[in-house]
């Protein structure tokens, strides 16, 4: 049974790690087969030893590799982490080397592979190892690619049915049939994932596992059978199909976009809840994002916290960028999973840099809150400018408030007055209190309580409809 290990740097490639897991679960006969530390490693155990005990088990590293993963350094010593000898990325790397593993570099946003003088002893055979690049554009189909030079096989097929071979033999000839069922040949007919290297190195990637029988010849049947990994495609009835019909080129960055919470509301009124489950189930992610929101926010639903998260999870790894703000925004909060404001941030900022204007904005809030308040307002203001109201209203409080440059209150009016028009009603909350002391805006008492009715209308706050 196949055994993967994701070796992998949380400050430099916890987002790529979690979406390459998501994408490899479909492919190996069980989820337990793929070992990430945050999900596996028992309470209690020594870490270093448990790490070196999964390695020794696995038939393939990845090994993920991104710009911060060579400079990393520990910010207690300032040392480079992988000069350290307890470092684990280090650990995990080194040991399968020794132990003759295959290790596949996975290479984010450009990096390249490490050469070997940058690089310690017993990592430096890494350097002669092909890797794979996996670009933020295009991860959903670099992923795929690699997918199929590991040769996995799609979940419920046996690997015995498989032909081997020894390490050093020739690889076999692949089958007309071309058979899924656990790892079949060296070559993929059109993959061109790796190249060959001199001596020892051999070719990499194109079956990074262990063989231990010689490869036997298989003689397709004629007529040759129906590869195991082509899967007949759902049956969608006609409501589903105008659904998604409806949902294709959805787009939630718009300058008067509406929440995926307000668009399942509205849809929901002509398509029951089934309808948009058996739309999830053909993978379409538009679908998927409107209900999780659905079942984030018990809209016609019980809520179910643990299913919105997986389905966003889904939506995310299938490039809905706002299913990854979500899943980020659950993070930050701790909402149906623990909190983990570090990843949320790592989550945020790739939804941000691939464009989900929320996500910037999003972004802009976990770097306030973590202190960073130059680089919050830099963001906010890029998420305002990009059409995110509630942005310029961060943004607004931010210059209210006189955080990182102090005050600043003609423009938090100009901001929240932007805010407020658009239907923030914490924007018209805000402009009502600058009216109310004359701050950035000449003192009117009749504007301050207007404004404090708008947010009440709008928003149905019961401090705004106090008076």
């Amino acid at each position: 049974m196949t055994k993967i290990f994701i070796s992998y740097r949380r400050e430099d490639s916890q987002y790529q790690a979690d979406r390459l897991h998501a994408a490899l679960k479909p492919h190996v006969a069980d989820p337990r087969d793929i070992f990430i530390d945050v999900d596996n490693i028992p309470v209690g155990v020594d870490f270093v030893d448990h790490l070196a005990t999964q390695v020794a088990k696995c038939d393939v590293l990845l090994a993920l590799i991104g710009p911060g993963w060579l400079s990393a350094r520990d910010p207690k010593t300032g040392e480079r982490r992988l000069d350290s000898a307890d470092d684990f990325v280090r650990i995990e790397i080194a040991t399968a080397l020794k132990r003759g593993i295959r290790v596949a570099p996975v290479l984010f946003d450009g990096t390249p592979v490490p050469a070997a003088a940058d690089l310690p002893e017993d990592l430096k055979l890494l350097s002669r190892r092909n890797g794979i690049e996996i670009r933020r554009a295009s991860f959903n189909a670099d992923a795929d690619r690699m997918i199929r030079g590991l040769e996995l096989a799609p979940r419920g097929n046996s690997p015995a049915a498989t032909p081997k071979r020894s390490a050093g033999a020739a690889a076999s000839k692949p089958t007309k049939a071309g058979k899924a069922g656990g790892i079949t040949g060296w070559l993929i007919a059109g993959i061109a994932l790796v190249a060959v290297a001199a001596g020892a190195t051999g070719l990499y990637l194109a079956n990074p596992f262990k063989q231990t029988e010689a490869a036997k010849p298989v003689v397709a049947a004629e007529p040759p059978s129906v590869p195991a990994q082509v899967a007949t495609a759902p049956q969608t009835s006609p409501a589903v199909e105008a659904l998604r019909a409806e949902l294709k080129g959805m787009n939630f960055n718009t300058p008067k976009r509406t929440s995926e919470y307000d668009i399942y509301r509205a849809l929901s009124a002509r398509y029951p809840v089934d309808v948009f489950e058996q739309a999830a189930a053909v993978k379409d992610p538009v679908a998927m994002t409107l209900l999780a929101a659905a079942y984030e926010t018990a809209i016609g639903v019980t809520k179910d916290l643990d299913r919105a998260l997986a389905l966003y999870n889904e939506a995310c790894s299938l490039g809905m960028q706002r299913a990854c703000t979500e899943v980020g925004t659950l993070y930050f909060n701790g909402d149906g999973v623990a909190k983990d404001r570090t990843k949320a941030s790592v989550i945020l900022e790739k939804a941000c840099q691939a464009g989900d204007i929320d996500g910037c904005n999003n972004f802009a809030n976990a770097l306030e809150v973590a202190g960073s308040l130059t680089e919050a307002r830099k963001m906010y203001g890029q998420a305002c400018d990009a059409g995110s109201l509630a942005a310029c209203n961060n943004l607004a409080h931010m210059l209210e408030t006189g955080k990182d440059r102090g005050e600043n209150y003609t423009t938090a009016a100009q901001l929240y007055q932007k805010g407020c028009d658009g239907g923030v009603y914490q924007s018209c909350i805000g402009l009502s209190r600058l009216y109310l002391v004359g701050a950035g805006v000449p003192q009117d008492l009749a504007i301050a309580k207007a404004l404090r009715e708008r947010a009440c209308t709008v928003g149905k706050v019961k401090s705004a409809c106090g008076g």
